[in-house]
């Protein structure tokens, strides 16, 4: 991933604290283009598993990079299927699983930060992981819904600080306190 943005004239600068010391983990990013997914992967340590919807295990060569980034598929239309995908989730965090979310599920043309889907912070919580809000800057603009070829520009991640679980916590609140943290550093606005 940071040699196909090197080679793109866009490497990936990471800036806030690093992921690591909060292993395993629960990250969420801001969803704004395809490039989300390779962005994270780009700046993030090995290792993580990334949600990711089904419709994309058809797409020929982005079903062979998102299989190798060890991606999990949940049809999300399918409530078993995402009642599974769930179950699956959360005993791999239970393992020690890092994983990665995009909480608003989908993205579009219209910049801001859609409402979060519960998963992510429900699987924190139960395993009682650090969520680890992440922004992505550029992303949007570099290859916007709709277009198959990727703009120039910058791309940076910002990591923030984690937010932490607890017994006391519940999974809304949790979600509640990501979204303010991320909100506190992206430069789009809340939807």
């Amino acid at each position: 991933a940071r040699i196909f943005f090197a080679a793109i004239g866009s490497p990936v600068r990471v800036e806030g604290s690093a992921v690591e010391p909060h292993y395993p983990c629960v990250v969420v990013a801001n969803h704004a283009s395809y490039l989300d997914g390779i962005i994270l992967t780009a700046a993030l340590p090995a290792g993580f598993t990334y949600l990711i919807k089904h419709e994309m295990a058809s797409v020929p060569i982005a079903s062979f990079i998102l299989r190798r980034l060890g991606s999990a598929f949940v049809d999300r239309g399918n409530r078993s299927d995402r009642n599974r995908s769930a179950r699956a989730l959360l005993a791999a965090a239970e393992r020690g699983t890092a994983l990665s979310f995009f909480p608003e599920g989908t993205f579009d043309a219209v910049p801001g930060l859609k409402p979060f889907q519960q998963g992510a912070f429900s699987a924190a919580a139960r395993a009682n992981l650090p969520v680890v809000p992440i922004v992505i800057y550029g992303s949007r603009a570099k290859l916007p819904s709709g277009r198959f070829l990727p703009a120039p520009g910058p791309l940076r991640v910002r990591i923030c600080e984690p937010v932490r679980s607890s017994a006391e916590a519940s999974s809304r609140e949790l979600m509640a306190r990501t979204r303010r943290a991320m909100l506190a550093h992206l430069d789009e606005p809340e939807l």
